[in-house]
């Protein structure tokens, strides 16, 4: 069962909750580089793995009736802090790209001025 940490917004009903945690249409966040998306709605929430135990984070965004969903730290920290400051007022966002000091490739996000 997900653990919900955040819901936006908090008046979701049940069934928009569940398209957003299990949707089978749901957008790989890392397959839509470049696109800006308009969060009319999110989640971020852990669930497990139940083969292996593990967690992990999961943001989950609704922009243009499309689910887009990714466990990038890098854009879930990035994407809680715009949600944090921006509350109510979510901007557009941009998801974007980058190269760690590995060498890794990795998944982001900015908003949209």
């Amino acid at each position: 069962m997900a653990n919900i940490i955040k819901c936006y917004p908090e008046t979701m009903t049940a069934k928009e909750k569940y398209l957003m945690l299990k949707n089978p249409e749901s957008v790989k966040m890392s397959d839509a580089k470049n696109a800006v998306l308009k969060p009319e709605a999110y989640i971020i929430f852990e669930d497990q793995n139940l083969s292996t135990g593990d967690v992990s984070r999961i943001v989950s965004i609704r922009s243009e009736g499309k689910v887009y969903a990714t466990n990038s730290a890098s854009f879930i920290r990035e994407f809680d802090m715009i949600a944090e400051a921006f509350g109510d007022d979510m901007p557009s966002i941009k998801v974007t790209t980058g190269k760690s000091s590995k060498g890794r490739q990795y998944i982001s996000c900015e908003i949209v001025l």
